[in-house]
């Protein structure tokens, strides 16, 4: 009876197994429900995977591109701190290349009709190596000279012991006694002297005075010793 049921379902339903659709809803397959590389590149719709879908190093570097254009400018900069000063330049022949000054304004006076030195109207000078100066010398004072008519006060200005031009000896006249003159009678004088051509070395530039009678008194404060050294060669 069993065997007669199932060949009549089978008479009655043939050899054919009718298709049967399944629908599957949108975004209801996950990671678990795919096969391994189920997914390949004949799945993929061209041009929709971004680089964030790669893991880091995965995608080679392309090309490198073109520099871009300079940016503007940026604003300055606060200024730095002052370098250190450089060393002294060379002056060229015919030039100042050093001006050395001494100055005093102690009170004092001699009546010596030979010239002594004032102590401290003294320059030492250095001519460099490989090099010739001249000195152009200058000395000036507040000076009262008296107690002599007819007399004078002498200043001369040495280089190493020697009278520089105009050499005048005792003809060295800086001021001079009158009737008129008294201890108070001061008054500003100067003179301008040059040295001969200097070698290379140390030169010592002295102001000496005297006068030309015992008897008359040289006064003499608030001076100034200067001495320009002018290259030569």
């Amino acid at each position: 009876m069993v065997v007669a049921c199932l060949a009549l379902l089978v008479a009655l339903a043939g050899t054919s197994v009718a298709a049967v659709q399944v629908v599957v809803p949108r975004n209801s397959v996950g990671a678990l429900a795919l096969k391994p590389n189920s997914v390949n590149s004949s799945k993929v719709l061209n041009h929709s995977l971004l680089k964030a879908d790669f893991k880091a190093g995965q995608l080679p570097a392309g090309p490198r591109g073109l520099p871009g254009t300079a940016g503007p400018a940026g604003a300055a900069g606060p200024a730095g701190p002052a370098g250190p000063a450089g060393a002294s330049g060379v002056a060229t022949p015919g030039y100042v290349a050093e001006v050395l000054t001494v100055n005093g304004t102690k009170d004092d006076q001699t009546s010596s009709t030979s010239f002594t030195a004032i102590d401290a109207a003294k320059l030492n000078v250095t001519v460099p190596n490989n090099e010739t100066d001249k000195l152009l010398v200058s000395f000036n004072a507040e000076t009262a000279c008296y107690d002599s008519v007819g007399a004078h006060c002498l200043v001369r200005i040495t280089v190493d012991d020697n009278e520089i031009a105009p050499v005048q000896d005792k003809d060295s006249a800086f001021d001079s006694s009158t009737s008129a003159s008294t201890v108070d009678s001061q008054a500003q004088h100067a003179i301008m002297r040059v040295s001969p051509t200097l070698s290379a070395g140390a030169h010592t530039v002295r102001v000496e005075i005297a006068t030309t009678s015992a008897s008359t008194k040289f006064r003499y404060d608030d001076w100034t010793l200067a001495a320009q050294r002018i290259r030569v060669t």
